[in-house]
């Protein structure tokens, strides 16, 4: 079972890549793609809706999610805005029903495992491929005929070889043997730091029910895991609460409330300020022919232990709310009116430790601190800390209204308003040379002190219309309209229009196709086709204007205070980036719509696209954002699936996605 709504959408809709750099890691999360690489930034991501609300799809308990739809082309995305122009997910959750109150519990445990390791050779065939190189590069850095004797014994019987009879009794260790022919031992590294198990859990309760004119739901969740490493503390913990409760006050008005909160809790001795990713680089670098334990007793430098033990640490905490009250309106018959207003907070708190450990020499009495640079180890010790806070609010406007000219003309005509304001702050304090590890502050300390402040925000508006036509059900049309604003840019390149239209025919519904034989086995045909634009923004807040920063200079042999642009040169000219969708796809029905699918032809051209280029220094500015380049992407999609078993009590279906 997915704890991550992200992971169940792996291999289950065409043209979605669900991608995760960081698998295994407890609290992982995927990015989704859909139908490839918009832009050249890597982050033309899916704009994702969780009961209209932007959110991401790790901080949604799965357990609350009742449907999840995935809209790929432009025509489908057009209502969406400014941040759908690489497709849009809408997430529904559970929503209370009539009738008497359900509770439901659902929990289970599990584990993980590493499911691929490196296969590495043994500290004798190690020697073999050393020794063959050494010859082939004419180097006299051999691994004796002895030596690979010992390693042989070694591997049959470690308590028959001393695998330190080369160590000088004076040695500090610090590392001992790395990259030379000394030692003997038989050290797998990533068997000796992957553990075979981990352990994870996952409990969720929810209440449910309501009367005729009220229906609520309320749900909480908890989620923990534990990391894969032998040695590090890894840990993640995640806790989920949501609400919704629905009112129908009047025959022509019903409210709605709905509020989700999430707090997550990250322990890892890896990120800023704590250890680099050389660590796992380093698992496959060190020869396997020096053993992991001193004479003493105590894990070597080179195994890397020490690192993970010696008081590092990074300490992750997020915090994500949100509150949206909406009514739905009817006037009169065929006209709706929809409104919510939707208020979020999202909040995030760092703190990370780096201590150097200290090394045994061979006596196992004197130390010297360990001090490795591919683990980004401070030797005085470093304290960071960082707060970031944002606060996020929308308003959503809009109407439908429906009706029919004749017995077969049917018409749908929306209208809407947008509006998205989204405030940003960070802070980070960083200092080395600390006084105390046991109690560190960011204000005491002796060394490099750093401080970063950033205050920034965005806001869009749009406008946006769309009118759906069918006749008799066979043939259908529909047009979108968007016309967005984004603070992102300047004056004269703030708003962008992006239509589309898509047009559908169900050809099954057809006197002709009815008559012919085929329809026997094809019960059901349409063809689907679609164009439009979508316009994108992703880029930072001030791109389009002057930003400064603080520093330091000596003038006249005392430090002063400088004010001076920061390497990047504005460009007021910076416009939308444009996404132009173009898909023909058909969907069909085989036996009684047994076998059923859809096929996709898409092509996605993206122009105009945001990005950084390098400028001549000589200019005052090393770089600027511009409007430049453009991608491509094309692709055909299939999606099938099959009814095995389909009666009143149970079904069994297969299904399988190609693209």
């Amino acid at each position: 079972r997915a704890y991550d709504a992200t992971q169940s959408l792996q291999g289950m809709v065409p043209g979605l890549l669900v991608s995760n750099s960081n698998t295994g890691r407890p609290g992982a999360s995927g990015t989704l793609t859909l139908r490839g690489q918009g832009n050249l930034d890597n982050n033309a991501n899916p704009y994702i809706l969780v009961d209209g609300v932007e959110m991401s799809l790790s901080d949604v308990n799965p357990n609350d999610i009742e449907s999840i739809s995935v809209l790929k082309d432009a025509a489908a995305c057009a209502i969406y805005g400014a941040r759908a122009a690489y497709g849009v997910i809408l997430v529904t959750t559970k929503k209370g029903e009539e009738g008497k109150m359900r509770v439901n519990y659902q929990g289970n445990v599990g584990w993980s495992t590493p499911t691929v390791l490196p296969d590495m050779v043994d500290s004798y065939e190690f020697a073999q491929y050393w020794n063959a190189g050494c010859i082939n590069a004419g180097s006299p850095r051999l691994y004796s005929e002895e030596k690979m004797g010992l390693l042989q014994q070694y591997i049959k019987d470690p308590s028959s070889v001393d695998p330190w009879f080369e160590l000088p009794k004076n040695s500090n260790m610090n590392p001992a043997f790395e990259n030379s022919e000394l030692g003997v031992g038989n050290t797998n590294y990533f068997d000796l730091h992957y553990k075979d198990w981990a352990f994870k859990q996952n409990h969720n309760l929810s209440l449910s029910g309501g009367g005729k004119k009220a229906q609520y739901y309320i749900s909480g969740g908890y989620y923990s895991e534990d990391g894969i490493l032998r040695y590090a503390d890894m840990d993640f913990s995640r806790y989920n609460f949501a609400a919704n409760i629905s009112s129908q006050i009047t025959d022509w008005m019903k409210v709605k409330v709905n509020t989700k909160f999430m707090h997550s809790d990250e322990d890892t001795p890896f990120g800023d300020g704590g250890l680099s990713e050389g660590f796992y680089h380093s698992l496959a670098r060190f020869r396997p022919t020096v053993a992991p334990i001193d004479p003493n007793g105590h894990f070597t430098e080179l195994t890397m232990i020490p690192y993970l033990q010696s008081g590092t640490y990074t300490n992750t905490q997020r915090d994500r709310f949100s509150l949206t009250a909406g009514l739905d309106i009817q006037p009169v018959k065929n006209w709706f009116i929809f409104f919510d207003y939707t208020y979020k907070l999202m909040d995030l708190e760092y703190e990370a430790l780096n201590v150097s450990p200290l090394i045994y020499g061979a006596d196992g009495v004197s130390t010297s601190k360990g001090v490795r640079d591919e683990l980004g180890v401070s030797p005085d010790g470093k304290f960071t800390r960082y707060y970031a806070h944002t606060r996020y609010q929308s308003i959503n406007l809009y109407s439908n209204y429906l009706f029919t000219l004749g017995d077969k003309h049917n018409f749908t005509v929306m209208a809407g308003y947008q509006e998205e304001n989204n405030d940003y702050s960070y802070m980070k304090n960083s200092i080395t040379g600390l006084y105390s590890t046991s109690n560190p502050n960011v204000g005491m300390g002796t060394g490099d002190k750093t401080v970063v402040d950033t205050r920034n925000g965005w806001a869009t508006r749009g406008f946006f219309g769309r009118v759906n036509y069918d006749y008799d059900g066979r043939y259908l049309l529909e047009l979108n309209g968007r016309y967005d604003g984004s603070s992102r840019f300047a004056d004269g390149h703030r708003w962008g229009l992006f239509p589309s239209v898509s047009a559908g025919w169900r050809i099954s519904e057809e006197d002709f196709w009815k008559n012919a034989a085929v329809s026997a086995v094809v019960d059901n045909l349409k063809l689907r086709l679609s164009y439009g634009l979508a316009g994108a923004d992703n880029i930072d807040a001030s791109l389009w204007r002057e930003t400064w920063k603080t520093g330091t200079t000596t003038y006249n042999g005392n430090v002063v205070s400088t004010y001076e642009p920061n390497g990047m040169k504005a460009n007021p000219d910076l416009k939308w980036e444009t996404t132009t969708s173009r898909n023909i796809g058909f969907d069909f029905g085989l036996w009684g719509s047994r076998l059923s699918g859809t096929l996709d032809l898409y092509w996605n051209t993206t122009s105009d696209l945001l990005m950084r280029q390098e400028i001549d220094s000589s200019t005052g500015y090393s770089y600027q954002y511009r409007n430049i380049g453009q991608t491509s992407n094309k692709g055909v999609e299939l999606a099938l699936n099959y009814h095995l078993i389909r009666t009143k009590d149970f079904n069994l279906n297969v299904s399988a996605t190609y693209n």
